[in-house]
């Protein structure tokens, strides 16, 4: 059954706003993808590939002066110092921040060491990226919520928007993202009657894997323009198979534009 609810940026993060976010991933692809969601979302974040450079950028090994963090996001299992030596660290220096865990070994034991330490949150990979952007906002002081999230909530549509999630449930934040991007064809208002977003999910039984489809289908006086997006996997970028399929669309109405005003020109 249907479940119906009513953030393009690039990779540089945006300087004085936001909170400050320390991320430790070993595994490259996953720490990118973290790395501009974060910052997708207003976080100024400081990348880190093992938990030895995490000690040296909170300024524990006397290397260089410690840096000032509202969080930090590890993964528990990496060379060098481990995402629960950092917990248990944060323990001895009170003015550690909070500590939000990743592992892709969620055994009892080193979940139970987790909540022991006192960790703000533990997830299992694949994990969905908007569960986590949810934690740390809850995680973060009020005070924190970035300028870039106000400002997308406010950006709005000048045509009727329906988003639609199958076999899935939405998330504020990749509403916020939808709308930001339909509101980029505000230009083209007066010619798209309708957009229509829908995100489907399907899941494999053999393999447990996924696989998201995102479809955009604008009704520009009576004809459909459809852009679609396969994203294979169950931790790729949602927001980046959004952002292609917005683009398709975005191209193929100017294209159809550009051919009606051709079309008019030659009648006259």
């Amino acid at each position: 059954m249907d479940n119906q609810s009513q953030t393009d940026a690039g990779p540089e993060a945006p300087t004085n706003v936001g909170a400050r976010i320390l991320l430790a991933e070993d595994n490259y692809e996953m720490r990118k993808l973290l790395l501009w969601s974060l910052r997708r979302n207003g976080y100024t974040v400081v990348e880190c590939p093992d938990g030895a450079c995490i000690l040296k950028k909170l300024g524990l090994t006397g290397e260089e002066p410690g840096g000032k963090f509202d969080l930090i996001i590890s993964d528990i299992r990496m060379p060098g110092v481990t995402g629960l030596e950092v917990l248990e660290g944060a323990n001895i220096f009170d003015e550690l921040p909070p500590i939000i865990l990743i592992t892709a070994f969620p055994d009892k034991e080193t979940l139970a060491e987790a909540e022991r330490l006192g960790a703000a949150a533990v997830f299992a990979k694949p994990f969905d990226v908007d569960e986590l952007l949810l934690k740390v906002r809850q995680t973060l002081p009020l005070q924190k919520r970035t300028t870039a999230e106000i400002e997308l909530a406010s950006q709005k549509p000048d045509f009727p928007l329906e988003i639609t999630y199958r076999r899935q449930s939405g998330a504020p934040a990749i509403d916020a993202y939808i709308r930001e991007r339909a509101a980029k064809m505000n230009r083209f208002a007066e010619h798209v009657l309708q957009c229509r977003v829908i995100i489907d999910e399907f899941r494999k039984n053999d393999h447990k894997k996924h696989r998201r489809q995102v479809e955009v289908i604008l009704n520009v006086g009576g004809k459909s323009i459809v852009g679609k997006h396969d994203a294979s996997g169950g931790d790729e970028n949602l927001y980046y198979a959004v952002q292609i399929a917005f683009a398709a669309v975005y191209n193929e109405l100017k294209k159809y534009l550009q051919k009606r005003r051709n079309y008019r020109t030659e009648k006259q």
